[in-house]
């Protein structure tokens, strides 16, 4: 997608709050359908970008309000990465997950608690950082050769 060494690069802010989520889940999608992922894997990636966002929404600031950051990086022609930054509370999602019981119905599950196990399932690389004052969460996806 890009002759040159740098890997092409898209940021875009949002307010974080569900009225914005459709915007920002607009920004993902574009870029992952630009990236040539087969459906089920772009489908997956979106997925899991939007419970990234979701918790940045609903945990992030509380009842402050803030923003969130969208960068999309093409790891040229191999995949692509999105980094999700904010400044809301210091939380490392991957130190609060829980196992992901395939075998439970959904009626026996305790509400909440499974985004971290389906974003891990659905990307092939999760990173959390915090680099005061941002939390800095990376989802990375790798197009598979057919």
């Amino acid at each position: 997608m890009n002759s040159s060494s740098a890997p092409l690069r898209f940021t875009q802010s949002f307010e974080a709050n569900l009225k914005d989520l459709p915007a920002m889940l607009k920004f993902a999608r574009t870029h992952i359908a630009k990236c040539g992922f087969d459906v089920r894997d772009g489908q997956r990636f979106e997925v899991a970008v939007e419970e990234a966002l979701a918790n940045v929404i609903f945990h992030a600031y509380g009842d402050r309000g803030g923003e969130v950051e969208i960068t999309v990086c093409y790891l040229e022609g191999k995949g692509l990465q999105f980094v999700i930054k904010d400044r809301g509370f210091p939380f490392n999602p991957l130190e609060h997950k829980v196992k992901l019981d395939k075998d439970l119905k959904l009626h026996e599950r305790e509400v909440g608690g499974l985004g971290i196990p389906m974003i891990q399932e659905f990307v092939d690389r999760i990173h959390y950082e915090r680099q005061d004052p941002f939390n800095i969460f990376t989802l990375e996806k790798s197009l598979r050769s057919n």
